[in-house]
């Protein structure tokens, strides 16, 4: 069978925001328009907003009640009152300094804020503090990847002395994150978080050690029931969270479920083994690490699996919720990912994907993260150069986001 195009005309992904605790504050929503087996350019921003506000539960009906959806607004937009489609208290608006700056952009503006709208000024540049719209403004947006520092450091005195929130955008190394943090960033976004930080000796906690084994066992295609036993049931906190998870009303088993051997005679191994899977990594994940690197190494590991279920590749799906489930390991326990992997029985194109070296996987899981960086030039290659069928990946990555929200939601202690 011929496969062709690999998506829907509209692609949204969000990434999120952090406070200076890395507590989620938000989402930046990104929209992408795809036409004819390649990512087109976004010729009509106003357009692009409507299909973002369009489309957004797709990826943001789950998002946790105290956070805000980020999205662009073009003038046009906002001169045509988009905005009032979202919750005031759950939306920040971005728009450009150059982009909203007639009357009629300002007064509408102004009321907007008034209904409780959040205002992010972005595309800032030196000597903009006479600008109305920065006037306006609850947030400064600065760009750690397009401004210099001089630039950086004199935008973040002006936000200072303003009193205004500055978030920095596109911090993508522990690096830039410091120097954010010394000008007063408040609110994060990028993937610093997602780069270990290495400590030279580190060891695991034996109980780690412990559940990387278990996860051996768990890499079995056959369940051997004696060995789960003895490396689950002495767990308690492991124990507990399955079986409440496997009795939870969104299973609706006849009968309760005592034990993993009966969890398995009902559900099938292949689930049981991934739930296992994803309740080992939260009880893995240190207490000083943003809860987000869990939920995306395991939006990661469902979207790779459905993905791969999606376009003829079934077989290889268990693999790929491995690898989309180990992919931020590194980051997770500040080890280098050689030395995270050298913990646990891999097959070798699994563990050579984890370490970025040649495998059949790699492409799979670097279309997982052009997605989430918003590259859509690069997703489409990507999808292309592996054959998917039209809209597998957005329909695999929206269920993704549906499927791991309704997975935490489950295992709350």
């Amino acid at each position: 069978m011929e496969h062709t195009a690999h998506y829907t005309s509209t692609f949204l992904a969000r990434q999120p925001i952090f406070d200076s605790m890395l507590n989620t504050w938000g989402y930046m929503v990104l929209f992408r328009a795809c036409q004819d087996d390649v990512c087109a350019e976004i010729t009509d921003p106003n357009q692009a907003t409507a299909e973002v506000l369009a489309t957004l539960p797709m990826v943001a009906r789950n998002i946790p009640r105290h956070a805000k959806a980020m999205i662009r607004f073009p003038g046009q937009a906002i001169r045509e009152e988009l905005p009032v489609v979202l919750q005031p208290e759950r939306t920040a608006m971005i728009t450009a300094r150059m982009g909203c700056a007639g009357p009629d952009d300002l007064d509408m503006i102004r009321c907007l804020k008034e209904q409780g709208y959040l205002v992010a000024v972005d595309d800032l540049a030196p000597g903009c503090e006479l600008d109305e719209l920065v006037r306006l403004a609850d947030i400064l947006v600065l760009d750690f990847e397009s401004q210099n520092e001089q630039d950086l450091r004199q935008l973040s005195r002006l936000a200072v002395s303003s009193g205004l929130t500055l978030m920095g955008k596109k911090v993508e190394s522990l690096q830039a994150a410091e120097l954010a943090k010394e000008l007063g960033v408040t609110l994060f976004h990028g993937y610093f978080y997602q780069k270990p930080v290495v400590r030279m000796g580190k060891r695991l906690p034996a109980t780690h050690t412990a559940r990387m084994r278990l996860f051996e066992v768990l890499n079995q295609e056959e369940p051997d029931f004696k060995a789960i036993a003895r490396a689950v049931e002495p767990d308690p906190g492991i124990s507990f969270r399955l079986l409440n998870f496997l009795n939870s009303p969104y299973f609706g088993f006849s009968q309760p479920i005592q034990s993993v051997h009966h969890a398995v005679v009902l559900a099938g191994w292949t689930k049981v083994r991934n739930w296992l899977r994803l309740i080992l990594l939260t009880d893995m994940a240190p207490k000083d690490k943003t809860g987000e690197l869990v939920y995306l190494s395991t939006h990661r590991a469902r979207f790779l699996e459905q993905l791969a279920l999606a376009s003829g590749h079934g077989e290889d799906a268990s693999r790929l919720f491995l690898i989309g489930l180990f992919s931020l390991l590194d980051a997770l326990l500040d080890m280098p990912m050689h030395q995270v992997v050298s913990l646990v029985c891999l097959e070798p194109d699994v563990e050579a994907a984890l370490c970025g070296q040649d495998s059949p996987f790699g492409p799979w899981l670097a279309l997982a993260r052009t997605i989430e960086h918003g590259d859509w030039d690069a997703m489409g290659h990507l999808a292309l150069n592996l054959r998917l069928p039209t809209g597998s990946v957005s329909r695999a990555y929206a269920e993704a986001y549906a499927w791991t929200d309704q997975f935490f939601s489950l295992t709350k202690d």
